[in-house]
């Protein structure tokens, strides 16, 4: 397994998806593979942090634009 390979599999792996063979690959990859584990902790790091963050609502003018923005592509996606 490559690291390119681990990398689209990242989020698979840390979310306990992928098959038990394809996750003992990454695995291995990751014994001798010191890149490869300091790309997977900040990974985990992020996901950790970002889970602690306040959720706010957006601010009012932001999600009337949001929401503008988003009927206008449902629109032209079902126009065509």
């Amino acid at each position: 397994m490559t690291c390119r390979e681990i990398t689209e599999l990242l989020l698979e792996f840390v979310a306990g998806e992928l098959a038990e063979g394809q996750a003992q690959r990454i695995k291995d990859h990751l014994d001798g593979c010191a890149p490869c584990v300091a790309v997977l902790t900040t990974y985990r790091l992020t996901i950790q942090l970002s889970r602690q963050l306040p959720c706010n609502p957006l601010p009012p003018p932001c999600e009337q634009r949001l929401r503008a923005v988003v009927a206008e592509q449902w629109k032209q996606q079902w126009a065509t």
